[in-house]
């Protein structure tokens, strides 16, 4: 039962998704409906408050033209790279559950490591008996996951091709608008 445990343990520590911490940013509302988005660098109380944006660009403003600053999760565009089924597929091979690990199926990852792990930790047991249903949990378990990860792969690849060019509504103090982005 040891190895159980040990295996169990592994899968939570190493293998479950890693913790996605939020990243924050400084938000500022201005009197004016603007929303300038960035990282304050000096904040001058009853004076005047810099703000840097991305890009590199700093913008001062009095503080008399501020109605509120606010801390808020970033909204930058992640970059996406395009996964590589062959890689995914080599990874799947070599470890089952790293092609879904690869492609940040994070929890997919983890079921396929750990079911895997758990059959074979019965499948060995002490006395290295054979046991023929925890034999196929893990023969269908590594082969369900080199399958997975490469198709995986081309259907993320094919979502993000189709999601490079959208149009977002917005809404402001001042009126609607519309973001429009396009991802190369």
């Amino acid at each position: 039962m040891s190895r159980i445990a040990l295996v169990l343990s592994f899968c939570l520590t190493i293998v479950l998704p890693r913790a996605s911490a939020q990243m924050l940013e400084d938000v500022v509302y201005l009197k004016d409906g603007s929303m300038i988005r960035g990282t304050i660098i000096q904040q001058i109380p009853n004076a005047h408050l810099t703000i840097r944006i991305t890009g590199g660009s700093t913008f001062t403003y009095a503080m008399s033209e501020i109605i509120r600053i606010t801390k808020e999760p970033s909204v930058s565009m992640p970059v996406i790279k395009e996964k590589n089924p062959g890689i995914a597929l080599l990874l799947s091979f070599l470890v089952t559950g790293a092609g879904q690990a690869y492609n940040e199926e994070w929890t997919k990852a983890a079921i396929y490591f750990g079911l895997t792990s758990l059959n074979f930790a019965f499948w060995a047991n002490d006395d290295y008996s054979i046991d023929s249903i925890s034999f196929i949990g893990v023969t269908a378990g590594v082969l369900e996951s080199i399958i997975d990860a490469p198709m995986s792969a081309i259907r993320i690849n094919k979502k993000h091709r189709e999601q490079r060019l959208s149009l977002t509504p917005l809404n402001s103090n001042n009126g609607s608008g519309a973001s429009l982005t396009l991802r190369f």
